[in-house]
């Protein structure tokens, strides 16, 4: 990977732990401290796992790879889950699904303009 191709992905990866760092501290926060949103809950764990599996994804070059950092965001996704009752919260299997829908989602978007990024 040459230099100019190197700062992106560099940026997508940076992206990505911002956005997990995120999606971790509003996951785990109480949720009297969050405000309320009109957006179903569903819909929002949807989207942040898209978002997080597109931009952690979006470096990677080969399957095997791609594969390895997406099986860690569902990994990601379910163990906080599984925190979420330490931290007076609860778990659920939707969010789960939701999560894992989201990522899911997000690697097959990478999937369809994947071709048109490396045409550039």
């Amino acid at each position: 990977m040459s230099t100019l191709t190197q700062a992106p992905a560099r940026f997508s990866d940076l992206l990505a732990l911002l956005w997990g760092a995120t999606i971790g501290y509003l996951s785990l926060v109480p949720q009297t401290r969050l405000p309320v949103s009109p957006v179903n809950d569903k819909v929002e764990h949807f989207a942040a796992y898209l978002l997080l599996a597109f931009l952690a994804l979006l470096a990677r070059r080969s399957v095997r790879e791609k594969l390895l950092v997406l099986l860690v965001i569902l990994l990601f996704g379910a163990a906080i889950e599984f925190v979420q009752p330490s931290f007076n919260r609860q778990l659920e299997v939707a969010d789960m699904a939701a999560n894992t829908g989201g990522a899911l989602s997000g690697y097959a978007l990478l999937l369809c303009v994947n071709p048109i990024i490396r045409k550039r």
